[in-house]
C-alpha cells in the first residue's frame, strides 16, 4: 500500500477505529461508520475523518486484511511504525447498526416509536440482545431508520443515557 503523510495522528486515528472494534465485520462496517456516525460521533474535525476514511478504502482495496486494531492501520496507511502506540479499546455493542438495518429493522415504517420498533424486531427472531438494545432506547418517536441507529451508537458508547 502507498505510504503517505497522514492527515490524522495516531490518537485521532485510535478514537475512530476503536468505536467500531465492537461491532464491525469488514472494512465495509467501518466505511459506514466513518461517513455516517462518526462525524457526530466524534469531536474530531471533519477533515480528520474523511482521511481516516480514505486511508480505509485504500487498505481494503489493497487488500490489507480487516482488523479493529488502529496501530495495524496506521502503519499501512502510513508506513510509520507502531511500536510504542497504546492498545486498541473495544467497545461492545450489543446490536449492530449493520444487523438492525439489514436484518431485525429492514422494512420498518418511520417515524415510530420504541415500543413499535421492539415489536417489530422481536417478529423478525431478533435475538435477545438486539431487543435489549432496542428496550434502552429514549421512549421517544424515531424519524427515520438513521435517528434510531444513531440512538443506538449513543447507547453503545455511552450505556448510561
Amino acid at each position: 500500500m502507498a505510504q503517505a503523510q497522514a492527515a490524522f495522528t495516531p490518537s485521532q486515528l485510535k478514537l475512530l477505529i476503536d468505536s467500531t472494534a465492537g461491532w464491525a465485520r469488514d472494512w465495509d462496517d467501518v466505511v459506514y461508520y466513518l461517513e455516517r456516525v462518526a462525524a457526530g460521533d466524534t469531536h474530531l474535525p471533519a477533515d480528520v475523518v474523511e482521511a481516516a476514511r480514505v486511508a480505509v478504502l485504500r487498505a481494503k482495496q489493497h487488500g490489507v486484511a480487516f482488523t479493529t486494531d488502529y496501530r495495524q492501520l496506521w502503519e499501512a496507511a502510513t508506513g510509520h511504525s507502531a511500536e510504542g502506540l497504546p492498545p486498541p479499546e473495544v467497545r461492545y455493542s450489543p446490536a449492530t447498526p449493520i444487523e438492525l438495518r439489514k436484518t431485525f429493522l429492514a422494512g420498518f415504517t418511520f417515524p415510530n416509536g420504541r415500543a413499535e420498533a421492539y415489536a417489530y424486531a422481536q417478529d423478525r427472531g431478533a435475538p435477545w440482545r438486539v431487543l435489549q438494545t432496542i428496550r434502552q432506547l429514549p421512549d421517544r418517536r424515531y424519524r427515520d431508520l438513521e435517528d434510531l441507529l444513531d440512538a443506538v451508537g449513543d447507547l453503545a458508547w455511552n450505556p448510561r443515557l
